[in-house]
């Protein structure tokens, strides 16, 4: 997205249809927890005209002061408690104006 927000991108068709300044990220699961950390890595470095504008997230996993071992075995060098930043959400240096966590039971996320 970076790449193109200067209207000069590789895809000529975003670069005539997308409005760079009004990006939302979104994931489910996993990819909640992806989009949070793009939003958080936006919110400490800044992205150049590209502005985020929210985030929504469905079933992120962020952990607590019990540790997971699931965590732990896919990310060896993880304590897999909460004083691993990846599973902390740090709301405050998000680099959105929006943000919406969200659990619903039996969910199906369609495209």
């Amino acid at each position: 997205m970076a790449e193109g927000s200067n209207g000069f991108g590789p895809e000529p068709w975003l670069d005539k249809h997308v409005d760079f300044g009004r990006d939302f990220l979104a994931g489910e699961s996993a990819g909640a927890n992806i989009a949070q950390y793009v939003a958080v890595k936006a919110g400490v470095n800044g992205l150049e005209d590209l502005k985020i504008t929210g985030l929504f997230t469905v079933h992120p996993f962020f952990g607590d002061e019990v540790e997971s071992n699931m965590y732990k075995y896919l990310c060896p060098t993880s304590s897999g408690s909460s004083d691993d930043a990846k599973l902390v959400p740090n709301l405050l240096k998000l680099g959105c104006d929006k943000s919406d966590a969200t659990k619903v039971p039996h969910l199906k996320l369609r495209c």
